[in-house]
């Protein structure tokens, strides 16, 4: 139970009013909420069953809820656990499947195979949740890879485009002094060409 995402259990059988189990034990301001609400729910036989109930506080959520099993449960979470209206949700019926409420004493607490039953249920309801929570970040690493990825083929692109437009603007200035340098040299082949006429002229 150390590392459960729940931070306290209330258990108990409406039908008799014996407290099945308690986690830790207890703890004055979560035991008189939930004994409080316990007590309604076995003298009041009109309240709704499996719905389950939600009281938000600062930090932390109290759910309850009476199954058709005549079973009252009381689970604390931290709220800010993603899914902890699910887990708690998953807790009960896990439960109620194993018919946790019959796996009791003469005096109506948990026996021992009880109480390693819900164990086992707080594990797999755990487990589930850790399973969830990595699938969900491994989702949120792969879709950062990509982003960072994408920018840096983006960084790349725009690099490569710097160095085209550069390569362009290089032979664009060589192609200007080529058709210089010809031009040049046209002109003063006409002015030779010229000149040698001249000097082949004959007088009469």
């Amino acid at each position: 139970m150390k590392n459960s995402i729940f931070k306290y259990i209330f258990i108990g059988d409406t039908a008799t009013k014996s407290v099945l189990y308690e986690y830790p034990s207890k703890l004055e301001n979560y035991f008189t909420k939930a004994n409080q609400l316990f007590n309604t729910f076995s003298t009041d036989k009109e309240k709704p069953k499996n719905e389950l109930n939600k009281i938000s506080k600062t930090n932390e959520v109290f759910f309850f809820e009476i199954t058709d099993s005549q079973t009252f449960y009381f689970v604390v979470t931290d709220c800010s656990l993603i899914d902890y209206e699910d887990k708690v949700h998953d807790l009960i019926r896990e439960c109620e499947k194993s018919s946790i409420s019959s796996k009791k004493t003469n005096d109506g607490t948990l026996t021992f195979l009880g109480i390693k039953t819900l164990e086992d249920i707080i594990e797999k309801v755990t487990i589930i949740r850790n399973d969830n929570t990595n699938n969900n970040q491994k989702s949120v690493n792969n879709v950062n890879y990509e982003a960072s990825e994408a920018k840096g083929n983006l960084n790349a692109a725009k690099e490569k485009s710097k160095e085209t437009i550069s390569d362009l603007h290089l032979l664009h200035q060589k192609t200007v002094a080529i058709n210089e340098k010809s031009l040049y040299q046209s002109e003063e082949l006409q002015k030779k060409t010229h000149k040698d006429n001249s000097c082949n002229c004959v007088i009469y």
